[in-house]
C-alpha cells in the first residue's frame, strides 16, 4: 500500500531568482541547485582568489553554514518558467482530473 501512494505523491520545488531589492541589499542566495533532483540549503561559502578556491577565515561571530542536501522528484532552477512546471507536475494530472480521478495541487 505506501509503495502503491510512492507513486502518486511527487514533491517537487521551485527556486525563485533573486529580487531586485535582494539584488540591492547584497543579500546571499541560500538556496544551490546542484541539478534536477538535488538542492542545498544554506551551502557553504568559499572565497575565490587568484590562486583557486580558499575556505574563507573562521569568524567566530559568524553562523556556520547548516549546508543541507535535500533531494526532490523534480528541483525547477531559477531559470525555470510557468511552462516548464506546468508541463512536468500538473499537465499529466489533467487527464485524470477529467475522467473523475480526485486531484491535489499544493503551491
Amino acid at each position: 500500500m505506501s509503495s502503491d501512494l510512492c507513486n502518486h505523491v511527487k514533491v517537487v520545488v521551485r527556486v525563485r531568482p533573486i529580487s531586485e531589492r535582494e539584488k540591492l541589499e547584497n543579500c546571499r542566495n541560500v538556496v544551490q541547485v546542484v541539478d534536477n533532483h538535488m538542492l542545498i540549503f544554506d551551502p557553504k561559502e568559499v572565497d575565490a582568489s587568484c590562486f583557486g578556491s580558499r575556505r574563507i577565515r573562521n569568524n567566530i561571530n559568524k553562523k556556520a553554514n547548516k549546508d543541507l542536501k535535500f533531494v526532490f522528484d523534480h528541483v525547477f532552477g531559477e531559470n525555470s518558467t510557468q511552462d516548464d512546471i506546468f508541463e512536468s507536475t500538473t499537465k499529466g494530472v489533467l487527464d485524470g482530473v477529467m475522467n473523475g480521478f480526485n486531484s491535489t495541487g499544493n503551491a
